[in-house]
């Protein structure tokens, strides 16, 4: 009997144990004080790095009484981690929560070092929702909470922080869009955020699907953080404006320039398709039989076919799926790159329905809008265009009148 009551008794400690820890919920020992305030960091953007483009934001907390001095940011990653380039390829890199003070975050956005402009918002918060957001941040910041899966659009930096906001804010904060362009798409944002960097904003289009291109809901768009800053200046809380004030802590001195890079991708392909048309007039009139141009062709638009396979299939992006580019970029070129020397009716069977698609996309593209949105990267219409004239002067070559004729 004293062992049956035993067994009870553990069986219940255990499980009146199990419900406290599941129900457990971080308490921040810190309180903050009246004096403390709360502010939207937004750093500018910049064209020096790809991780630059898009800007960046953080939160700003200080309290002169507990000598809180802390800034909250979403971007960080560590560059020594495993196999770092294949998980950021994938989308299963890392990142995580970082925090400093406002002295390195001058540091390392001002003058010293990226020379990046950094406005400042304070926010209008009642004491009890200033201790929420701090108790958030604190809680993400924990050891095993402060690593998450980033998503470019969906969770990133600036959703993140706008999501801190809404849940220790509740229906308190009204977050409107007004000021920011409405029905817009991510790849929109995304590209107006890449002015100045050609070769990077034609390789992102060429790898992100149809999720990129559905319009962006009011909250979506805040995911670019000059979005995020421009709807914390049109916000309420409890029907009062959400910023009191908005402070420019440093004005970046770069000057203004034109200077842009001369060898921009619509410059590569129209070099490409100015020398294909001169190889092609040469070997049309000397009746050359030679296919190592048509091979590099091919094998190009295959290789970049199996990368946005690859993209969409095998990466966790989420945006990389239903790519339009299939409809040209066939990852079977890379075998025919090969085969096409052999001339046969297989190889020119295969070229006759390649070439058709390749009208047919750039037919979807001029009706569609793709190449004006960048569904299709604008640059590529000269490379789309080469590849038609090239499969039609080896459909010529390899017509069997002519061959008889030779």
């Amino acid at each position: 009997m004293f062992m049956k009551k035993t067994l009870a008794f553990i069986y219940l400690t255990f499980i009146l144990n199990f419900n406290v820890s599941s129900q457990f919920s971080y308490i921040n020992p810190v309180r903050l004080s009246e004096q403390s305030t709360i502010s939207l960091l937004t750093i500018d953007r910049a064209d020096e790095e790809l991780f630059q483009a898009f800007g960046h934001i953080a939160v700003f907390i200080y309290d002169p009484v507990n000598q809180i001095d802390r800034v909250y940011g979403y971007g960080a990653f560590d560059f020594n981690t495993d196999n770092f380039y294949w998980k950021f390829i994938r989308g299963e890199l890392p990142y995580k929560i970082s925090v400093t003070d406002i002295r390195t975050t001058m540091l390392e956005y001002g003058p010293q070092y990226e020379n990046r402009s950094i406005n400042q918002q304070l926010l209008t918060l009642s004491t009890a929702q200033k201790q929420k957001v701090f108790d958030i941040l604190e809680e993400n910041y924990l050891p095993q909470n402060r690593t998450y899966q980033y998503k470019f659009f969906q969770d990133n930096c600036s959703t993140r922080i706008r999501d801190v906001f809404k849940k220790a804010m509740g229906d308190s904060l009204k977050i409107t869009t007004t000021g920011i362009e409405q029905g817009e798409s991510f790849r929109y944002w995304m590209n107006k955020n890449l002015p100045n960097t050609p070769w990077a904003r034609f390789g992102m289009n060429l790898a992100i699907g149809h999720p990129s291109d559905v319009p962006n809901t009011n909250e979506e768009t805040l995911y670019i953080p000059d979005n995020m800053r421009i709807a914390f200046d049109h916000a309420t809380n409890g029907g009062l404006p959400l910023v009191k004030n908005n402070v420019k802590l440093y004005e970046s001195f770069k000057p203004e320039t034109n200077e842009k890079t001369s060898f921009t991708p619509i410059f590569a392909f129209i070099l490409l398709f100015v020398l294909g048309l001169v190889l092609s007039y040469f070997q049309f009139s000397k009746n050359s039989q030679s296919t190592l141009f048509d091979s590099v062709l091919l094998f190009s638009s295959g290789i970049l076919g199996l990368l946005i396979v690859f993209l969409w299939f095998f990466t966790s992006h989420g945006v990389t799926m239903y790519n339009w580019n299939l409809l040209w970029a066939w990852p079977s070129n890379i075998v025919f790159a090969f085969m096409i020397k052999n001339r046969n009716k297989a190889v020119l069977n295969y070229l006759k329905v390649y070439q058709a698609f390749l009208l047919l996309a750039i037919g979807i593209g001029l009706v569609f809008g793709f190449f004006k949105s960048e569904i299709y990267p604008l640059t590529i219409l000269p490379f789309l265009a080469l590849l038609i004239i090239r499969i039609s002067l080896f459909k010529i070559n390899n017509n069997p009148k002519n061959l008889e004729l030779k």
